[in-house]
């Protein structure tokens, strides 16, 4: 067992975990706790208890979209509330939010607030205009209510988010729950981004916003430029979570190229693809990407992968990408893929293992591209 889940009635905390992992639910519960004591979210927003009320799911005017929640107090909007838990922005979204508390605030009063709510303070790169909180810290201001049900039922809440949290210093495979285990793949790329290493090796590495794949399982894709190739020409690396069946400790560690359609014609692109992905093919393979981990001092790394496919990172000749043994994504995306052991990497192995998969991968493109001596 994860020694970082708490012991303090783990069935229990069990059942509620599986009702907090989704976030209208968590939302809802916010505003129920606001109802039985409206004090504590107006401390924290600066305004009277007296008429505070937690409207949910608002449409907002024009393309806007629909809030988690808002709060209102004396008929005015008094602060727009974003809550994410495993999800990410949506576009725009944040943007659009900010725009209509700005319609919403009311000259000579305090403009309408806006907060955004996730486990771990994510910074998603929004204006000083949002004040970003942790799940953990928004349910702890119910700790003192005087109501009885409001402060254990925070309680109960505070204690499952403040597990989730703890849990990312462990293993991920370890993780009690998939919010878990997509917060970790959230955290290590977040260090990734902001690591020293990107601005001094890679300034250009890139991701998609997504932290889950199409089923729902925990993934993160990251790109850096191909050396010496158009801007469309990209060295990409995705990891992603087990399929449903399947060992949740078994991830798929994916290395290769990907390639942007633009406006060209497809098959154009996809030989583009198809042939970056040849030049790379002898650097792709298991042995080499082991030996480099190892020839790195990266041991305990090289330890938490496994050859995929027939045990070289490709699947058997006639199958994959025309029957090169690629895996592969619309033929945009040709990749090789090992097995990572997800029971040994905790969120920080996953930043490290990430930037050596880059390092590896830069300069294999530079040596492919070399006229052999």
């Amino acid at each position: 067992m994860n020694p970082a889940i708490a012991p303090n009635n783990l069935e229990a905390d069990a059942h509620f975990e599986r009702l907090l992992k989704h976030e209208d639910n968590v939302s809802n519960l916010l505003a129920f706790l606001a109802a039985l004591d409206p004090e504590p979210l107006a401390q924290l927003l600066g305004i009277p208890a007296a008429g505070l009320q937690v409207r949910r799911e608002t449409n907002l005017t024009g393309k806007n979209g629909r809030s988690d929640f808002i709060v209102w107090n004396e008929d005015a909007a008094r602060a727009i509330v974003e809550l994410k838990v495993a999800a990410v922005e949506h576009g725009d979204q944040l943007s659009r939010y900010e725009a209509w508390a700005d319609e919403h605030s009311i000259q000579g009063e305090l403009p309408v607030q806006c907060l955004v709510v996730d486990l771990l303070a994510f910074d998603y790169g929004t204006t000083e205009r949002w004040q970003r909180k942790t799940l953990s810290e928004i349910a702890c201001l119910w700790d003192a209510s005087p109501n009885d049900q409001a402060r254990l039922l925070a309680s109960s809440m505070r204690r499952v988010f403040d597990n989730w949290e703890a849990q990312l210093d462990y293993p991920i495979g370890a993780a009690s729950s998939t919010v878990v285990a997509t917060m970790a793949v959230k955290r290590a790329s977040t260090s990734l981004l902001n690591s020293p290493w990107k601005e001094a090796q890679h300034p250009d590495l890139t991701r998609l916003t997504a932290f889950t794949d199409s089923g729902g399982n925990p993934a993160t894709y990251h790109f850096i430029p191909f050396p010496n190739q158009s801007p469309n020409c990209w060295l990409s690396l995705d990891i992603r979570a087990g399929k449903s069946g399947k060992s949740s400790n078994s991830w798929a560690f994916r290395m290769g190229v990907d390639v942007d359609r633009g406006q060209r014609p497809l098959d154009e692109a996809k030989d583009e693809a198809w042939n970056l992905a040849q030049q790379l093919q002898p650097y792709l393979d298991f042995e080499s990407f082991h030996a480099y981990l190892e020839s790195t001092a990266h041991n305990e790394l090289a330890k938490t992968l496994q050859g995929g496919g027939v045990g070289t990172g490709f699947q058997k000749q006639g199958t994959g990408h025309l029957g090169s043994g690629f895996y592969q994504d619309g033929g945009l995306r040709l990749a090789s893929q090992f097995c990572l052991d997800a029971a040994k990497v905790s969120p920080n192995d996953l930043t490290l293992l990430m930037q050596c998969a880059f390092d590896y991968l830069h300069s294999s493109a530079l040596d492919s591209a070399r006229p052999p001596s």
